[in-house]
């Protein structure tokens, strides 16, 4: 599958069952190893997506981190 990080949301494009959060509910993004966690606002319990390898984890973990804060309005001056 493929691991969209939209605008918007992020998005699994894969399998029988295609799970997306948008950003403005997403309260936390970690990265465990090769592991991507997205804690859904409200709730202890998220998506996780297994990543190829750490670094792409890593990348992701900081896209999504940006995208969701610029979706917050909370993006300051890089």
């Amino acid at each position: 599958g493929r691991l969209l990080l939209t605008s918007s949301r992020v998005v699994f494009a894969g399998g029988s069952r295609t799970p997306a959060v948008a950003w403005h509910a997403t309260r936390e993004v970690l990265q465990r190893d090769r592991d991507l966690l997205f804690v859904r606002a409200g709730a202890d319990e998220g998506y996780r997506f297994r990543c190829n390898s750490f670094v792409d984890a890593l990348c992701g973990a900081a896209i999504a981190r940006h995208l969701m804060r610029s979706a917050r309005g909370l993006n300051a001056k890089c």
